[in-house]
């Protein structure tokens, strides 16, 4: 799928797109610094991407610049989030490739894709924003801010992952000091 961010086309990959709806900028709420939207009993996190995207000569967006927002409801491992945009420009096929070493340290970029009129659209990671965005967010909520417990949060997922028992992590080193503070940190987690 084609939006355009700041006058910048991106592509979302569709299959995380659940549907896509204008938002009222009254139905937006703000609770604790994030941005909330509720439908039919359900509540999703807003993101607003013009804000991630932005460039350094470009004004915070605020919720008040529009009365409606387009917006693609995106699910993420169970929870659904609300994309702002500021256009949704067409569902096309894209076809995503990796991008040159040099350009694989993009912050929220996940590939390109040469479009039929040879121009290139970057394509969105919806994943990491969301766990930058969110997870992060979450985990700073919990008043846990050391980044360690980020990292393994991150790289566990465990906010994801649905086990019938405690997950297993096997750490191999021979000082007592550092088993003692990784035991600490994992049982944050509720990890064996």
């Amino acid at each position: 799928m084609q939006v355009k961010i700041n006058n910048i086309m991106y592509g979302i990959p569709v299959f995380y797109v659940e549907k896509t709806l204008d938002i009222n900028s009254k139905d937006i709420i703000e609770e604790d610094g994030n941005y909330l939207y509720h439908e039919n009993d359900m509540a999703y996190s807003v993101l607003f991407l013009q804000s991630i995207f932005k460039q350094e000569s470009e004004e915070e967006v605020h919720i008040s610049d529009k009365k409606k927002w387009p917006c693609l409801i995106v699910e993420y491992h169970g929870n659904k989030y609300a994309l702002v945009i500021d256009h949704i420009d067409k569902r096309s096929e894209m076809i995503i490739r990796s991008l040159s070493p040099n350009l694989r340290n993009i912050p929220y970029i996940a590939g390109g894709s040469v479009m039929p009129d040879a121009s290139i659209t970057f394509i969105i990671d919806v994943e990491e924003i969301i766990d930058d965005k969110i997870v992060r967010q979450q985990v700073q909520k919990e008043d846990i801010l050391d980044n360690s417990v980020v990292l393994l949060k991150k790289l566990t997922k465990k906010s994801q992952i649905k086990l019938d028992h405690k997950p297993n992590v096997l750490i191999i080193d021979d000082s007592e000091s550092f088993r003692a503070y990784m035991l600490s940190l994992l049982s944050i987690l509720n990890v064996n």
